[in-house]
């Protein structure tokens, strides 16, 4: 059957050109990501070797709030609120990938239910153009997608809600989440600690970075009626570029901590190109790379469904990541915290970790 997949997986590609040529916003969305996200849940799982090892679970519906436009080039966001019983150990902003479902993805609301369980609170908001967050007015203005105003007015906002606010703020990002969380978590003040996972990593060939077919998928993801200009892309994929903040902020000792997670199945030439990047990183950062597990972490809906399937054995090394890193620094000051205190040489282990201490 996986064979079957990627016959058809190979099939829709080929036929890209055709899409491209016709609506290459609408094949990518009505023909191509179906097809893709059947051969990824698949994939990802494992499901055809393991199945046995799949459980399915529904996360009851959480709260929402909406944080109205403030300021030029604001729009409305909607945000997800994960409430912990009794007073927040912190807070956790988690800020989802690049897929149309938003907050609504598995992983997402495994992961926010999860921490909202162990006591934090959760808020998982759908980035500017996906779920029920607006898009800008002028898609094609670069600026318009920008996010670190974003990332602000959510914290604004939850500080304003009465009896769930904490001092410990932490956000953690997924895929294009995590190029958002770096984007916005390094400059909001309020923000403690960042947490990346599988973020996206870009090519330093310009041409070889924006061609129509990514284009069409941003555009896809995002609901918008035709591509963006490749101008308008190449500035979106700059913010956030973990590659270029290694030769600047990132290049500094005193940054923020950053917690780094990758999947063995990201692939051995994205593997080897995060290995550079994160050699060049100073100050406090972990980089771990998880055995058998891909980008979603052992965590899948189909196209965003209700139902969401995962593999323990998967899902639980990653949770156990993220909370032993918020434990740790939750309520520690950079004077206490010795990690922080020095520039650290990096080791890496069998197990597939990395720290600096």
């Amino acid at each position: 059957m996986e064979l079957a997949l990627s016959a058809l997986l190979a099939a829709a590609a080929s036929l890209g050109a055709v899409g491209l040529k016709i609506d290459p916003v609408g094949y990518r969305r009505i023909i191509f990501e179906p097809i893709r996200q059947l051969s990824l849940f698949l994939k990802d799982l494992d499901a055809l070797r393991h199945w046995k090892m799949i459980r399915a679970t529904r996360i009851p519906e959480p709260e929402t709030f909406r944080v109205p436009p403030a300021g030029t080039g604001a729009v409305e966001i909607v945000a997800a609120l994960y409430r912990p019983v009794g007073a927040p150990r912190g807070t956790v902003v988690i800020q989802h990938g690049s897929y149309s479902w938003g907050r609504k993805a598995a992983l997402i609301r495994l992961l926010a239910a999860r921490l909202s369980e162990d006591g934090w609170l959760v808020v998982a908001p759908d980035s500017r153009g996906f779920g029920d967050s607006g898009a800008p007015p002028d898609v094609e203005d670069p600026q318009a997608w920008r996010t670190a105003s974003d990332l602000s007015r959510v914290i604004d906002h939850i500080e304003s809600i009465a009896g769930i606010w904490s001092n410990d703020i932490f956000v953690l990002g997924h895929s294009m989440g995590a190029n958002q969380t770096l984007e916005g978590g390094l400059a909001d003040d309020r923000v403690k600690a960042l947490i990346l996972v599988g973020p996206g990593r870009y090519p330093d060939r310009e041409d070889l970075l924006m061609p129509l077919w990514e284009r069409a998928r941003f555009s896809a993801d995002r609901r918008l009626g035709a591509c963006i200009s490749r101008g308008t892309a190449l500035f979106f994929f700059s913010l956030g570029n973990i590659r270029l903040l290694a030769e600047s902020e990132l290049a500094t000792p005193n940054h923020k901590p950053i917690l780094l997670i990758d999947g063995e199945k990201e692939g051995a030439a994205k593997l080897a190109y995060m290995r550079d990047i994160v050699r060049k990183l100073k100050g406090p950062v972990e980089y771990h790379t998880l055995r058998a597990t891909g980008h979603y972490c052992g965590a899948r809906s189909f196209y965003g469904s209700e139902r969401i399937y995962y593999r323990p054995d998967l899902f639980e090394p990653f949770y156990g990541l993220v909370a032993d890193f918020l434990t740790r620094k939750a309520s520690v000051s950079e004077e206490e915290d010795p990690e922080a205190a020095f520039e650290p040489e990096l080791r890496m282990q069998w197990s597939g970790s990395w720290k600096r201490r």
